[in-house]
């Protein structure tokens, strides 16, 4: 449910938010809620309207809410709203936080005489202005009159009040009220109580105060309401001594049983309260005049009267003369009956007086002897008094029970017992004080002997019993006062002052249990009553102590919240009673509020530690053991419920450890994802490598130790180093993976290897948009701030951000683009002087040369080679490029290879013929070659291959010629008849002779075919080939042109040291005699760049 039925749950009222449960009664709960409208406090009453009564509960409060609603005093709580739920009903007033005067007054039992005068002028004033308005309290007592913080009375719960015109809401059958503080009208007619009645409840609300009893009290209703109704109020100066006796007169008119007796208005009231706080004689106050001088006379004639006439009736002296104006009566045993009743009356008191049996025998001394009936009478008293004294024996065993029993009970008597000392002094002068008695009667008689030793015997036993119960009473005594005030001390909560501490002390040792004790039982009694009263004073200052021993603990246990909450209610209970208190509560929460401040900078400290100078150029193992600490510094923070503030604190840094642990351990996690077997199936990634430009996807296969070993899609196989991959190319490689790593891991890696460009573009990719993305990118931006402040031109600073663009187009594939972004990087860099010392150049001279040689080495490899189509590998990483000709059947359609005429195009190759009829007139050197139309290949190292066979055998003599270029190598023999090589008939016998081909005669240079015969020598040991066996041809030159070899078979012939070569243009140029067939031919030039590393 949600009604307020429900102890657990709260009810849901529209417009409000419960904060807190502030009080409760049988069938309603009030609480302390905030009015969301208006963001203000206000005080919730809930009633329930189940159950029975539940529509009369509802009617009474919706009219109560009309009524403080109708009302606008400061001295009034003022309604705000009312309204109905499911099951229940509310109404909203001002909250008001203070106590109410009941409260006060359970705590001091009464109040100062100033105070109370405050009070009851706050409070008249208050109902002057409901009277005026028409409206009735009816309940108007101590526990409806709150004290605010300002120390205004306010009252409030007008759910009793009515207006003077609608009764409807009056109880049939009952009074409504407070019984002590009701009026007579309201307890026996409560519908027709007026403003008047009100008057009555406050001048009771004011005795309560300013006597600290009720004026009608009792144990039950009926009893308070029997004296409410039959009997006079005591006089306030009764209870208060010393008290003006004006109080008495305003109060008591107030209390007036009669309506029309009392004050008829609260403004009446108001002004005589006024008069006795300015010293002023009130209204109430009797003037004196004939009238009441009158009364007082004739009451006086009245008594003295009877006094004389009494006097007259008893008077023995027979001598003494008599007004004749005084009627003596006639009948002579008037006097006698007159003195027997007096000494009944007398033996039923609680003293005897054995004086008056003396005066009776004197009288019937003076009476005739011949009157009988007087004789009879004096001898009925005379029975009448012996038998009083002996009864008086047994009422004083009965007596002295009783009160020692008094001194026993735990609970106070209604009139003080007598000491115990008194009833030893009462019962040792009992027997002679009854002797005397029995002697005063008349002469010894027989059964006076016997009266006596009765007389004895009891007094014997009474004194007995008393003087063995003594002692024991005594010490239950003091045994139950010591108890008393050790339960006192032991159960006081509150800290009192000195007077209120002895008041209490006070009621505690009553007067006759005190002198009931011995001297020596009083003096332990008082020493303890003295220290407890000097621990009392010194309890505050001693709670103070220990409060704040307490809260030093807990600020070195890092309890700082408990600290704080801890100063304040130890602030609230001493304040009043430490006078150092507040100066030492402002120190300790100083001190808290300093050790929050440093708890929250312990943990932006943890933050920091991130930061890339506390493991930035650190080994990985390095990197770890920072992580390491941070989370130890982490844990070792205070609990975040005991320092406000520190919760998002710790949270931001442990969200940011987890990001920055996760790029420490990134290229790790890479590692491990990746197995050193083949993966099935392979996955593929572009690996970006620092420093270096695009790099096109590349199909990853395996790792090797700390290496991941991919294929490009030319086939190449390439190896990267874990450590050169960029943080990009590791989240790429673990996604491919479906493996995941936290946001801004990569980033964070970037930042901690010092690219913060690369993080900040890492982040702005990034979805995450909370504080650990802000947080990393602020670090990033405050590092590219800073090495862009380091440049002190501008012109530096235009070419750093050149660069930056050019990273990241290079590393997006705009080669293009890149190109253009590094030729304004030179262009800003030459608008000063003396740029190549600046600190930017030589910073980043490497990288920017390194950048231009990758675009060019890139830019070459796609316009160069790009003819040849599918026969051409290139590996721009490393500046390789791999030609793969078969030239076999289909050679001629291979881009840039052309085939000489009369070429014949076979499975094991290209065979190159001449005709024998035109060898005659065809110089060697002039033979149609053929020709691979390869780039430039000035600044690259090439290693060339291919195989040659001579397929003829018609003709013994043979020439081999290879072109690269503007590089020449021939390989040729002379005719038998020692000429140079001319294509010419031999015989036949000739032929047959040479089945092995030897050639002697060889030469490299540079420049052209033609002067073949000039530059080649012969050679110690020719070379050998041998009748259509294939031999492999391998030429290298190095990049720039040197260093040029050519092996022929295994034979190995090199250029002189000092030769050069352009390798500009011309191409490859094979040709030979007789047939020769090429097969298999492969070049791969590396172009001269930065080496990769492997």
């Amino acid at each position: 449910m949600t009604g307020p039925q429900g102890d657990h749950l709260l009810p849901q009222v529209p417009g409000f938010r419960i904060l807190e449960e502030i009080g409760r009664g049988a069938t309603s709960r009030v609480f302390r809620a905030c009015q969301k409208a208006l963001d203000r406090e206000v005080a919730l009453k809930v009633i329930t309207t189940l159950g029975e009564r539940g529509e009369q509960r509802a009617l009474r409060l919706f009219r109560e809410a009309r009524l403080a609603g109708a009302l606008d005093h400061p001295g009034i709580v003022r309604g705000i709203g009312a309204g109905q739920g499911d099951g229940f009903c509310w109404f909203a007033m001002d909250y008001v936080e203070g106590f109410s005067v009941q409260e006060l007054l359970d705590e001091r039992g009464k109040l100062p005489t100033p105070e109370v005068l405050d009070l009851a002028e706050s409070v008249l004033d208050a109902l002057g202005h409901a009277h005026a308005r028409g409206v009735v309290h009816r309940d108007v007592k101590p526990a409806n009159i709150l004290i605010d913080v300002d120390g205004i009375p306010r009252l409030l719960d007008l759910g009793l009040a009515k207006r003077s015109v609608d009764p409807s809401l009056t109880q049939q059958g009952g009074a409504v009220g407070t019984p002590q503080y009701m009026s007579p009208e309201q307890a026996t007619a409560p519908d027709q109580v007026d403003t008047r009645s009100d008057l009555f409840s406050v001048a009771s609300t004011v005795y309560r105060s300013l006597c600290g009893v009720a004026p009608f009290d009792g144990q039950t209703v009926a009893e308070v309401l029997t004296r409410l109704l039959n009997e006079a109020p005591a006089p306030p100066s009764h209870h208060v001594k010393g008290l003006p006796q004006a109080f008495d007169f305003v109060l008591l008119r107030g209390l007036e049983k009669r309506p029309h007796r009392r004050y008829q208005s609260a403004g009446e009231f108001l002004a005589d309260i006024r008069a006795l706080r300015e010293g002023r004689t009130p209204a109430a106050f009797p003037r004196r005049g004939l009238p009441l001088l009158a009364k007082a006379g004739l009451a006086a004639v009245l008594v003295v009267g009877a006094i004389a006439v009494t006097l007259m009736a008893l008077d023995d002296d027979p001598k003494k003369d008599r007004d004749p104006n005084v009627h003596v009566p006639t009948d002579p045993t008037l006097p006698v009956r007159l003195s027997l009743r007096e000494i009944r009356a007398g033996l039923a008191a609680t003293s005897v007086d054995y004086g008056l049996l003396a005066r009776v025998r004197r009288l019937v001394k003076n009476l005739p002897p011949q009157d009988p009936e007087a004789r009879a009478a004096l001898k009925s008293v005379e029975d009448s008094y012996v038998k009083a004294i002996v009864s008086c024996i047994d009422r004083a065993r009965v007596d002295a029970e009783e009160e020692l029993r008094k001194y026993k009970t735990p609970e106070p008597p209604a009139e003080a017992p007598k000491t115990p000392d008194r009833i030893v002094y009462l019962v040792s002068m009992l027997r002679p004080e009854l002797v005397n008695a029995i002697n005063l009667i008349g002469a010894p008689r027989p059964q006076d002997i016997v009266l006596r030793q009765r007389i004895d015997e009891h007094v014997k036993s009474v004194k007995k019993l008393v003087e063995t119960e003594l002692e024991e009473t005594r010490g239950v005594v003091k045994e139950d006062l010591v108890r008393e005030l050790r339960h006192w001390y032991t159960s006081l909560r509150e800290f009192l002052d000195g007077p209120t501490a002895r008041n209490q002390i006070t009621k505690l040792i009553p007067p006759y249990k005190r002198d009931f004790l011995t001297s020596a039982q009083r003096k332990e009694v008082e020493d303890l009553r003295r220290e407890y009263l000097e621990a009392v004073a010194e309890r505050p200052r001693k709670y103070w102590q220990g409060e704040m021993a307490q809260v030093a603990v807990h600020l070195k246990a890092k309890k700082l919240r408990s600290a704080r909450s801890r100063v304040d209610s130890a602030l609230d209970r001493a304040r009043d009673h430490v006078p150092e208190a507040k100066t030492e509560a402002a120190s300790s929460v100083k001190r808290i509020e300093a050790a929050i401040d440093a708890e929250i900078r312990r943990a932006q400290e943890v933050r920091e530690m991130f930061v890339r100078g506390g493991i930035e150029g650190l080994l990985e193992e390095e990197r770890k053991r920072r992580i390491g600490n941070m989370e130890r510094a982490l844990d070792a923070l205070a609990d975040p419920r005991e320092v406000p503030g520190l919760q998002d604190e710790r949270e931001l840094s442990r969200r940011i450890l987890v990001v920055v642990k996760a790029g420490v351990m990134l290229r790790e996690t890479v590692a491990g994802a990746v197995p050193e077997t083949d993966l099935e199936p392979p996955v593929t990634f572009r690996p970006r490598l620092r420093g270096h430009g695009f790099i096109a996807p590349r199909t990853l296969l395996r790792r090797e130790g700390s290496s991941l070993v991919a294929r490009d899609k030319s086939g190449f196989e390439r190896r990267y180093a874990v450590t050169d991959l960029l943080p990009a190319s590791l989240l790429e490689i673990l996604t491919v993976r479906t493996m995941e790593a936290p946001a801004g891991a990569g980033a964070a890696l970037a930042y901690l290897d010092g690219d913060d460009d690369l993080a900040l573009e890492m982040l702005a990719s990034l979805p995450m948009s909370d504080e650990v993305r802000l947080y990393l990118e602020k670090l990033a931006r405050a590092g590219a701030e800073r090495r862009l402040a380091s440049f002190d031109r501008d012109s530096d600073r235009d070419a750093y951000r050149s660069l930056l663009h050019a990273r990241r187009l290079a590393g997006a594939g705009d080669m293009t683009g890149a190109k253009e972004a590094l030729d304004q990087l030179r262009r800003a860099l030459r608008r000063t002087r003396g740029w190549s010392g600046h600190p930017f150049w030589k910073t980043y001279r490497a990288e920017i040369e390194g950048l231009e040689k990758e675009l060019e080495t890139h830019s070459r490899l796609a316009t160069d080679w790009r003819a040849f189509g599918k026969h051409v590998a290139a590996d721009s990483e490393r500046g390789i490029v791999r030609l793969r000709l078969a030239l076999g059947e289909g050679a001629g359609e291979i881009p840039g290879v052309v085939l000489p005429p009369r070429a014949k195009e076979t499975r094991s190759g290209v065979r190159l013929t001449v005709p024998h009829a035109s060898l005659a007139s065809v110089r060697p050197d002039r033979l149609p070659p053929l020709q691979v139309k390869l780039p430039p290949l000035g600044d690259a190292q090439i290693d060339l291959r291919f195989q040659l066979v001579f397929d003829e055998d018609d003709f013994p003599p043979t020439f081999l010629s290879i072109a690269l270029h503007d590089f020449v190598f021939v390989a040729f023999d002379r005719t038998l008849d020692g000429r140079p090589f001319r294509a010419q008939e031999l015989h036949g016998l000739e032929r047959s002779l040479f089945q092995e081909r030897s050639v002697g005669r060889l030469g490299i240079w540079k420049g052209d075919l033609s002067a073949y015969e000039r530059h080649a020598r012969r050679v110690a040991r020719p070379l050998k080939f041998k009748q259509r066996e294939p031999i492999s041809i391998r030429l290298t030159i190095d990049a720039g042109g040197q260093n040029a070899r050519i092996w022929i078979g295994d034979r190995l012939f090199s250029a002189s040291d000092k030769a050069t070569f352009d390798l500009r243009k011309g191409g490859l140029r094979v040709s030979g005699f007789p047939t020769v067939r090429i097969s298999d031919l492969s070049v791969d030039a590396r172009l001269r760049g930065r080496e990769h590393k492997r």
